[in-house]
C-alpha cells in the first residue's frame, strides 16, 4: 500500500503532536513526582546526617570503651589511652586523652574517686 504525499504529512504531524503531548505530560508528572516527594527527601536527609552523626559516635565510644579499664597503680614509664583507668595517691584517675602526663598535675587526668585522706 502506498501512502499519497498529504498522507504521509498527516501521519507525521499526528505523531509529532503525540509526542509533544507525551513530552509535556512526562514533564508535568516529573515536577509533580519531585514536588511531592522534596518533603519526603528533606526528611531523608536529616535522617541521613543523623545516621552519620550517630555511627560517628559510636565508633567514638567504641574506641573510648576498648580502653575504658583499670590499669592499676600509675607508673610513670607506662604508656596510657584515654579512657585507662589508675590509682594515684589513694584516688582513681581517668586518662582523659592518649598519653596523659601525671594524674593530679596534668589537665588531660580527670579525678573519678577522691581517696581517703588521713
Amino acid at each position: 500500500m502506498v501512502m499519497t504525499t498529504q498522507a504521509e504529512e498527516l501521519r507525521q504531524s499526528t505523531l509529532n503532536a503525540v509526542k509533544a503531548y507525551v513530552a509535556k505530560a512526562l514533564t508535568e508528572m516529573g515536577k509533580a513526582l519531585a514536588k511531592a516527594l522534596a518533603p519526603r527527601d528533606r526528611r531523608l536527609e536529616v535522617l541521613e546526617k543523623a545516621l552519620a552523626e550517630t555511627r560517628a559516635e559510636l565508633t567514638e565510644t567504641k574506641e573510648y570503651a576498648k580502653n575504658l579499664r583499670h590499669r592499676g597503680v600509675w607508673q610513670r614509664a607506662e604508656q596510657y589511652q584515654k579512657g585507662n583507668r589508675v590509682t594515684f595517691n589513694g584516688s582513681q584517675w581517668e586518662a582523659l586523652a592518649d598519653s596523659p602526663g601525671k594524674p593530679g598535675a596534668d589537665d588531660r587526668w580527670q579525678l573519678t574517686a577522691k581517696g581517703y585522706e588521713r
